[in-house]
């Protein structure tokens, strides 16, 4: 078992291993457990593969425990869901004394996680994430959001979880492609810590490897988050690859998955600003079935850019790759000529 500890004004655990769903009373802090109300939010493809053994399981710890399933998917990630499952609380009668379980992944994390940080101005939450790219990206570090037409995570609060328990035995039902989708935000991890790439080399697709693959990535993250938990300065790197993922995620219509799209966004940078360092990022793209190019032009890209929250009045804040330093990266803000620049060349080569 790995338990790592994340503080960003104040602390809170971690764990990750197998099995750990069906005795969740075990791990949750013992401040929020007792006559309280549990509310398990998931989504209508992971309802039907853990929900009943989540219920059970905090049926032990929580006087009353309630469920609010939403359609899976991307554009489920809207005002009017999260409108929905606030107002399924107020009609629950849930107080600031009960609990948020976020059961699922990224979009489920950030619904759940949106909800607790404003209903009644606040109360708590877990997450349980059961896909990989929750377990080493959203389930950690407090943000949350929905999308808008007009861009993704427009709309958000910053919302620290009062635990994360990730059970990576969810990761066996997982679909090849949502493998594949976190494995979009494992590998931007190589390029944001030295060493990391060996990592990714050495992966072998067992519980062992994985489980210290996403406690890796957990490290990474929360040492970055604890520095910049309000994503004022140094948190910008862990967006590597985003600013033009989240422009093709959009302007695909999220018919390509987050993982997929960083993907993307990260090949364009990389063989544009940094083309010693793209054989060995295509070589992972290709082990873990992850597109390269898209058939977007440069302008839409750049349009659909222009919507993005790391956006200044002055330009866009972007995350650069050292040349020849393969696990460093450096944030510079861009002109949108300087942006379209990058990306046509990104492109092309």
């Amino acid at each position: 078992m790995s338990i790592k500890k994340i503080d960003v004004g104040g602390e809170y655990d971690v764990i990750i291993d197998e099995d750990l769903l069906g005795r969740l009373g075990e791990f949750l802090p013992q401040d929020i457990v007792g006559e309280r109300t549990a509310i398990i939010v998931t989504d209508s493809n992971v309802a039907p593969l853990y929900l009943e053994t989540v219920k059970k399981s905090l049926a032990a710890s929580y006087e009353n425990v309630l469920d609010f399933v939403f359609p899976a998917g991307e554009h489920s990630k809207a005002p009017e869901i999260l409108l929905n499952l606030v107002r399924f609380l107020a009609h629950q009668h849930v107080t600031r004394s009960d609990v948020i379980f976020a059961l699922g992944g990224g979009v489920v994390g950030d619904l759940a996680g949106f909800a607790a940080g404003i209903y009644t101005r606040g109360i708590e939450y877990v997450g349980l994430p059961t896909s990989l790219l929750a377990a080493v990206d959203s389930s950690v570090g407090g943000k949350t959001a929905v999308d808008l037409p007009e861009g993704k995570n427009l709309i958000g609060v910053f919302k620290r979880p009062a635990a994360v328990i990730c059970d990576i035995k969810t990761f066996d039902t997982l679909p090849a492609l949502q493998f594949s989708c976190g494995m979009g935000e494992v590998i931007k991890y190589a390029f944001l810590s030295p060493g990391f790439a060996d990592l990714i080399d050495g992966f072998c697709d067992n519980k062992a490897d994985i489980s210290e693959l996403v406690s890796a990535c957990v490290r990474i993250k929360s040492r970055v988050v604890s520095e910049d938990f309000l994503d004022k300065g140094a948190r910008a790197t862990l967006n590597f690859g985003h600013t033009i993922g989240h422009a093709v995620e959009l302007l695909s219509d999220f018919s390509l998955t987050h993982g997929a799209a960083v993907a993307v966004g990260m090949a364009v940078l990389v063989r544009a600003e940094a083309p010693a360092l793209y054989p060995r990022l295509s070589a992972w793209l290709s082990r873990f079935s992850l597109p390269e190019r898209v058939g977007y032009a440069p302008e839409d890209i750049l349009r659909a850019a222009k919507a993005d929250k790391k956006r200044g009045s002055s330009g866009t804040t972007m995350v650069f790759p050292h040349e020849n330093a393969l696990g460093t990266v450096f944030l510079r803000k861009v002109t949108d000529e300087e942006l379209l620049n990058i990306i046509t060349r990104g492109i092309k080569l």
